[in-house]
């Protein structure tokens, strides 16, 4: 069964959407941003590497967030698509798996290194599927590869004998996360409400929220068990520990944030208590995770 752009629209009664073309400032902004990320890396040099989960499901990494891959008889789509250069590598890293083309991409939110290759997927006749907020963002910087299939808050999928939910849960990471469970094949992905990099990015700005990220990981862990495979946003596979672990250990530190604030003391005081302290962080990323956690905190 060919599941292209006809199944798509009866399956999920949509029509073809017509966006008008951003203002030229947001244009040079999206340039601007995007100019400055390629000139941070040289993605010639990144190779992508595949990972059979089971016979139907994969993780793909290169650079950026993991994509997930799942394909039958019946469909092929990815979670996620990592940067724009990256899209013809992971077309490849695809077509090593599948003969099929893929019908679509689940963006777990809206960030560059989830989200880069939307246009390139789009011009090859798959949709894009998020929730809500990730097509109001991504609005406000791009005409191509919005997300035209959102829900927001669950949708689920069936192919073959796999039933997935996709669900969301108000603010974590940024306001417009989702995490796909394959429920038959008892595999998650978690975009980056779980990642293993060490100590996780709020995006307040884009409606990040440690206390919404710790009860979306609560959500999430009740419907694991010690069998699950989870793809985390960053890092390599995890089990149901890994992400208790992790849920575990941003638990802790909020608490010692939200003591230093109902004392009175500044994000500054608190940074230099060091209320992260215990904890390994190989990215140096303690300050802005600190950051992100207070500010989360003052502003409810």
């Amino acid at each position: 069964m060919q599941f292209r752009e006809q199944n798509i629209k009866n399956i999920f009664n949509v029509k073809s959407l017509n966006f008008n073309q951003n203002t030229m400032k947001k244009i040079l902004f999206f340039l601007s941003i995007s100019t400055l990320v390629f000139a941070q890396q040289d993605f010639s040099k990144v190779e992508m590497k595949t990972t059979e989960i089971t016979p139907n499901i994969f993780m793909i990494e290169g650079s950026g967030g993991n994509i997930g891959l799942f394909t039958n008889e019946e469909v092929t789509f990815i979670i996620d698509d990592q940067f724009g250069p990256l899209a013809e590598k992971i077309q490849a890293a695809v077509s090593e798996q599948t003969s099929r083309p893929i019908d679509f991409v689940i963006n777990t939110h809206y960030h560059g290194d989830h989200s880069g290759s939307n246009p390139h997927f789009e011009k090859e006749g798959a949709y894009v599927i998020a929730q809500e907020n990730v097509r109001t963002r991504l609005k406000e910087e791009q005409t191509e590869g919005l997300p035209k299939l959102t829900f927001p808050f669950n949708m689920n999928l069936y192919f073959g004998d796999e039933e997935i939910e996709i669900f969301h849960q108000s603010r974590a990471h940024t306001n417009g996360d989702a995490i796909i469970h394959f429920k038959t094949s008892n595999v998650f992905h978690t975009g980056d409400v779980f990642v293993r990099y060490g100590f996780p990015y709020i995006d307040v700005k884009s409606g990040g929220n440690i206390n919404g990220m710790i009860e979306f990981l609560d959500t999430a862990l009740r419907k694991m068990n010690d069998e699950s495979i989870i793809i985390p946003g960053h890092g390599q596979l995890a089990k149901k520990q890994d992400v208790l672990d992790f849920r575990n250990m941003i638990y802790t530190i909020r608490n010692n944030i939200r003591t230093g604030i109902s004392s009175g003391l500044s994000l500054e005081e608190i940074q230099a208590l060091d209320p992260t302290a215990g904890y390994p962080d190989p990215r140096d990323s303690k300050n802005g995770f600190v950051e992100g956690v207070y500010h989360s905190l003052v502003e409810e």
